[in-house]
């Protein structure tokens, strides 16, 4: 999925506890917040861009290019008494435009914390901070967003945007509404003529399966046949004309017309998709359109339709003037959060949500891992080509391949020498380790692509205009320019998070002369009918930004069962007229996220399942049980809504739970308290702990019966004795052992990839990557103290990460931080550009054992730019290519070489700022 192009910002991200045991006045520079991990990176947001206005701050990101191509520009310069002193200024100039001092990020322990902090505030740095928000995604993890108290009013002011304060409203529903200002987006340019629609509504039955837990302790499952069934089937997004997208995706610097994105405004979020509506209006007669205010306008003057499913408090302004007046009141802009690609991808990953309620014989499991197997062998076989497309991606063309990082891939396209380099090596043997784990969690390739969401446009334009809806789609049906492209007609769709079989659709995609007409402009997103339960079974689809993993693999479109959809009924949160106070009680009761939670637990039972036969009573309790966590899943995502919502019971997860007089409902046998064996792969913890267990046992084993385990599992026939030992031995085991659909797939990657060898060490001369120049001891002996400050940094960065179990995201923040923080101190103390590559190739490459992370870290892009200047500018990538000589993964590619213009790759990464500030201009 494209994401626009948007400065990085730092904020602080702090714990409550850390401000707690400063007296809430706590003392901190930028420098101290780097090193205690206390500083992130933050994209801009309608929220960020109100601060830098009320502060006098125009254009940072322009600001920001200035200064860093000024500082550019200076480490070529070799007199370092003349640049070290400038650096030394336009780094902190850069830092007055970087970080946002005014927006805080605070991360609470304990409820009595945030109580105190909301009641009485803090100080950092002598200024005063209150609460403003908690977003969506913050609460989950505990965090809440303080601004500068003297911006506070004024923001909160701007956040309401003129509503009508006396609406009732959940207050849980509100608080995520007024954070829609916090979402990372890049301003477009305002459209001519909007106007807000009522949703389409669409009426059929369906065959459901009903799950119920407003009535006893556990959830009533019922099969209802043909169930009157209403469906929203424009839940969160609108239309735009084919000219609209293609002026915003000029201002998000794309070169093509948008097949789909994901706008905000003040309390407006959704999707938008182009389609020419006024066409359609002409071609039925009809010249006008009503809003839900019931105001009509000339279709004719309308450039965008927003649905009142995407405006959430249209009811809280008289008309669309009104709301628009307010936005202009307020400095509100349209803004686009994220794009739909030109073209999708022909490849995706599965992974084991998607793939665990299947059940596959042995010989269905080879078919499945087949093409990740040959991928990971491709990289084994040192073919540096092949390792360019796994690295890379399989879409490198002429354009792209411009795009230059400072990666071992890059200088892999430049030199291909470079695959001696113990460090590339190095590099792919932990990317091929990272792989091969990966696919014994179900992170499997298949022909597939992600792609946007929408339902049937053509049933939203009868809709609004008062006609009759049919839509062009039928039940089951759904359309697709890639899939019709590909002469595909039989799909299989996935959507995160999932629990059961029943979740997975597989879907009839169809094409007609009025469909590729209608829906011409749609080229990427995937369009579904008006009148199934795509929506309930995908667990409570929607289409305001929601995408979907299509595939058509011949495998999962033969072994996927047509289930009915699994339909949860739904409570209802109590509404008021919220203050403050109700606002931060929201934010507690929604800290925490429950649903990977309850996806584990799902996960468990699917291997204890895998214990029982298919007609025992076991394994249908157990069944009915996994469907359940599709309602524990919405029961944990109603909890952040403010609805009163009930947990898993303990009694399926936790022997302690269960009645003394055995129940049958409580059978021991049943309770999924074990992570499967496949989830070591995932949770280091568990990995640390099986291994220890089974290392033990070994120990016992060898010690009792003068054998190994494995000697002892393979024993044709065991006496009485070691067979109680092998008894105990699995009923004790911390993960579950039984052949589940996953583990099943795990111990097949795990026999075939076993016997992995690293790669022999070549000699590699690393004066290729150097600028050839005579530098200083004393220069030498600086950076080496940076050096060997950035070995101890990360080894205590590694634990840090390892203890505090970061996200993939945060960690690779953090990393981006870290990384930019040496690179400062290092041209801090060297300037020149020249001087620094050469002091960190012989710091790091004269000794074998030496980390060279830090040298390409530090000057990563200097040594593509001696790569390129030694090999005349050139480059060469694979491109696809049906003659090819290369094969990897399943396509054939061919080498292509071309030859860089520097000085316009440079103007051009200048134009794409300008373009992106004459954007946010226009919006203005």
């Amino acid at each position: 999925m494209s994401k626009h192009l948007a400065s990085q910002r730092y904020i602080y991200k702090l714990h409550s506890s850390r401000l707690r045991r400063a007296k809430w006045k706590l003392q901190l520079t930028i420098n101290q917040a780097r090193e205690n991990k206390e500083l992130i990176t933050l994209s801009d947001s309608q929220l960020l861009r109100f601060i830098d206005e009320l502060n006098g701050v125009a254009k940072p990101e322009l600001r920001i290019s200035d200064i860093k191509t000024r500082i550019k520009m200076l480490r070529a310069e070799e007199n370092l008494s003349i640049s070290r002193p400038r650096i030394k200024k336009l780094y902190e100039k850069l830092d007055e435009y970087q970080f946002q001092k005014d927006y805080v990020c605070v991360v609470i322990d304990s409820i009595k914390d945030y109580r105190k902090m909301y009641k009485d505030g803090f100080q950092i740095n002598g200024t005063g901070y209150r609460r403003l928000l908690g977003t969506t995604g913050g609460v989950k993890t505990n965090t809440i967003i303080f601004v500068n108290e003297t911006l506070l009013p004024e923001l909160n002011r701007r956040i309401d945007n003129g509503r009508d304060l006396s609406k009732a409203f959940t207050p849980a529903k509100l608080e995520a509404y007024r954070s829609l200002v916090c979402s990372s987006s890049i301003p477009v340019s305002m459209p001519r003529g909007i106007v807000v629609v009522h949703d389409c509504i669409t009426h059929f039955q369906s065959d459901i399966i009903e799950l119920d837990d407003t009535r006893g302790e556990q959830p009533s499952m019922k099969y209802i046949k043909d169930k009157d069934i209403e469906l929203n089937d424009s839940d969160g997004y609108g239309l735009a004309m084919p000219e609209l997208m293609q002026r915003w995706g000029e201002d998000i610097g794309a070169d093509y017309l948008l097949p789909g994105c994901v706008l905000r405004n003040s309390f407006c979020k959704g999707a938008v998709f182009p389609v020419d509506f006024q066409k359609f209006a002409r071609d039925h007669q009809i010249y006008q359109v009503r809003d839900v205010w019931n105001n009509v306008y000339d279709i004719q003057d309308i450039e965008l339709v927003l649905t009142e499913s995407m405006l959430k408090l249209w009811d809280s302004y008289t008309s669309m003037e009104d709301y628009l007046k307010n936005c202009e009141k307020n400095h509100y802009t349209f803004a686009i959060t994220k794009a739909s690609e030109k073209k999708l991808e022909n490849l995706r990953t599965m992974n084991y949500q998607f793939l665990q309620s299947y059940d596959f014989t042995d010989e269905e499991i080879d078919e499945l891992i087949a093409p990740t197997v040959d991928e990971i062998r491709d990289i084994l076989s040192e073919d540096y080509r092949k390792t360019i497309l796994y690295t890379k991606g399989t879409g490198l063309n002429d354009k792209n391949v411009r795009r230059l990082d400072a990666s071992f891939a890059t200088a892999l396209m430049i030199e291909p020498e470079m695959l001696k380099d113990a460090y590339v090596r190095d590099q792919i043997s932990a990317m091929l380790r990272k792989r091969i784990d990966a696919a014994k969690v179900g992170v499997l390739n298949v022909p597939a692509n992600y792609s946007f969401v929408s339902g049937d446009p053509y049933s939203l334009c009868q809709s609004m205009f008062g006609l009759k809806v049919t839509g062009l789609l039928k039940a089951g049906q759904v359309y697709s320019r890639y899939w019709n492209d590909q002469g595909v007609d039989k799909i299989v769709s996935f959507r995160a998070p999932m629990t059961s079989h029943n979740n997975i659709r597989v879907l009839e995609v169809v094409c007609s002369d009025e469909m590729d007409a209608f829906y011409q402009y749609m080229t990427t997103p995937t369009i579904f009918n008006s009148w199934d339960t795509c929506a309930d079974a995908m667990n409570g689809m929607d289409k305001d930004g929601d995408c979907v993993i299509n595939t058509s693999f011949p495998l999962l479109v033969r072994r996927t069962r047509p289930l009915p959809a699994v339909v949860c009924v739904q409570r209802k949160a109590p509404k008021c007229v919220p203050t403050e106070d109700d606002l931060m009680v929201s934010n507690i009761n929604s800290f925490g996220n429950a649903v990977g939670e309850v996806t584990n637990k799902i996960t468990s039972m699917f291997e204890v399942q895998a214990r029982f036969p298919k007609d025992s009573r076991e394994y249908r309790i157990l069944d009915y049980r996994i469907k359940c966590g599709q309602l524990y899943q919405q029961n944990s995502i109603d909890k952040t809504k403010g609805i009163e919502a009930k947990p898993m019971p303990e009694a399926w997860y936790r022997p302690a739970c269960h009645l003394a007089d055995k129940e049958d409902w409580f059978d021991e046998k049943l309770i999924a308290d074990k992570k499967p064996y496949f989830m070591q792969y995932i949770y280091p913890a568990e990995k640390a702990q099986l291994k220890n267990y089974i290392k033990k046992n070994e120990e016992k084993c060898i010690m009792r019966f003068r054998m190994t385990l494995d000697e002892l599992i393979a024993k044709p026939n065991p006496a009485p004795e070691e067979e109680g030992f092998l008894s105990c031995y699995y009923e004790k085991m911390p993960m579950g052992t039984a052949p589940c659909t996953m583990n099943k797939i795990c111990w097949k990657i795990e026999d075939l990839f076993k016997d992995i060898k690293s790669s022999k060490t070549e000699n590699f001369d690393y004066s290729i990557l150097k600028c050839n120049v005579t530098y200083s001891t004393q220069l030498f002996r600086k950076i080496k103290k940076i050096y060997e400050r950035y070995q101890r940094e990360t080894a205590s960065f590694m634990q840090y990460a390892k203890s505090e179990r970061l996200k993939s995201d945060e960690r690779q923040i953090q990393r981006y931080i870290f990384k930019e923080e040496f690179k400062r101190q290092c041209l801090s103390e060297c300037p020149n550009e020249d001087y620094l590559c050469d002091i960190v190739l012989d710091l790091c490459y004269s000794r074998s054992k030496a980390s060279k992370q830090f040298a390409w870290d530090i000057c990563g892009d200097i040594f593509i730019r001696n790569l390129l200047k030694r090999n005349h500018y050139q480059i060469s990538y694979p491109e696809a290519d049906a003659s090819g000589d290369i094969l990897f993964n399943g396509q054939r590619f061919k080498m292509k070489t071309i030859t860089l213009d520097m000085n316009k790759e440079s103007e051009e990464e200048h134009d794409t700022i300008i373009k992106r500030s004459e954007g946010s201009q226009k919006a203005s």
